[in-house]
């Protein structure tokens, strides 16, 4: 990579080396699927101008700065926009590599604006990392299950706060990365709804009164599945049949989630409004196409 792609702020707040047992084995799949999807800013077409619309549209006219959890390769934003809208752009994730190749297919250079954080966000890969090496008894689940309740810190509460606060499809890569280490343990649904929750309130507390969104995929539609013709009024009324034949990724049911933004006793006092964004398609590959669908959260 040129060095004149490489004058960005940085910051690593040191929360990847936690476990004794190495992150990278756990972390491997979502670096491959990084570097599988690298060259799909095409593909992303569709799906990034309903994130960027998202944004810009519930985005409060006087925020200034912005997070993004799980930036990755960055083809789901559009930097050029993001720094012209904001002053700050916080890019964060715990493949650096990927963000920077992503700001450089984007042709941004030496911008200040954009600050890059290398961070495992979710408190659970370090975990994970040493269960590789053995099979987890019951009490270990149930201890990383205690860690992850809402009532504790999120797992980098040491960040400053944000104005805008940006989740994109995040929440199934840390389920899946949970499934593939668990493969036959009991405890893994249970750990994917708390390993959700507090997902969800980490969220909530990097922002104070701002915008949290929230962009979920709900399910892989398979390449027999023609919805190309679809509107949105379309695709929410698949989208309510897979629901209801309760086909979709662990954790992702909308009604769900909003609930937990609407009910639960930690979360929802914390929450001014919530907007359901309707669905729309993510080209994945020229081969995959997810369900995607958001929530625009205003923290009280």
């Amino acid at each position: 990579m040129s060095n004149e792609f490489m004058n960005y702020n940085m910051n690593s707040q040191g929360n990847t080396s936690q476990s004794n047992y190495p992150i990278q084995e756990v972390i491997q799949d979502h670096i491959e699927f990084n570097k599988e999807t690298s060259q799909n800013w095409d593909l992303y077409t569709g799906h990034r101008n309903k994130v960027m619309q998202s944004i810009l549209a519930y985005s409060p006219k006087q925020a200034t700065t912005i997070c993004i959890l799980g930036a990755g390769n960055c083809n789901d934003i559009d930097l050029h926009l993001l720094v012209k809208r904001f002053q700050e752009v916080h890019l964060i994730d715990i493949d650096t590599k990927a963000i920077l190749d992503g700001i450089c297919r984007q042709n941004i250079k030496d911008s200040t604006q954009i600050i890059i954080h290398s961070e495992e966000f979710s408190g659970i890969y370090n975990k994970l990392a040493e269960w590789k090496q053995f099979n987890p008894s019951e009490k270990a689940i149930g201890n990383l299950l205690n860690e992850l309740n809402v009532d504790n810190e999120p797992a980098i509460s040491h960040y400053q706060k944000f104005d805008v606060v940006v989740s994109v499809c995040v929440q199934s890569q840390i389920t899946h990365s949970i499934n593939s280490t668990l493969l036959s343990s009991s405890g893994k649904y249970q750990l994917s709804l708390a390993a959700r929750n507090s997902h969800l309130n980490l969220l909530l507390n990097l922002t104070d009164h701002g915008l949290v969104l929230f962009i979920n995929d709900l399910v892989d539609l398979k390449t027999e599945f023609d919805v190309s013709d679809a509107s949105d009024f379309d695709l929410d009324e698949v989208m309510m049949s897979f629901i209801k034949t309760q086909n979709f990724f662990t954790g992702n049911n909308p009604f769900a989630i909003r609930e937990m933004f609407e009910q639960h006793k930690i979360i929802a006092p914390k929450v001014k409004s919530v907007d359901f964004i309707s669905s729309w398609l993510w080209q994945l590959t020229s081969k995959k196409v997810y369900m995607v669908y958001g929530f625009a959260i205003i923290k009280i």
